[in-house]
């Protein structure tokens, strides 16, 4: 009888540690699953900031461009309205 209360505490014991190491496999497929969820999470955050940073960066340049268009009508003006007023006493 102590034979085989041994080998089914044994059994018991050996079913024990392949049920921790399932779970503790599981556990770490879990793990291995959020990681590679927030890498691609985190890249396409970053995809979508350089896209916004690009955008930026153009509508940065068209203002610029625009500023300097206007600047550039405002002094076209100036000198008109000199011309004009030159013209005048003339």
């Amino acid at each position: 009888m102590g034979a085989e209360d041994e080998c089914g505490h044994q059994r018991r014991a050996w079913e024990q540690e392949e049920e921790r190491r399932r779970r503790e496999s599981q556990a770490m497929a879990v793990e291995d699953a959020i990681a590679a969820w927030a890498r691609r999470e985190a890249n396409a955050q970053q995809r979508k900031l350089r896209e916004m940073e690009k955008e930026f960066q153009g509508l940065k340049v068209r203002n610029q461009r625009h500023a300097r268009e206007e600047r550039n009508r405002q002094v076209q003006d100036a000198i008109a309205k000199r011309h004009r007023a030159a013209e005048e006493e003339a």
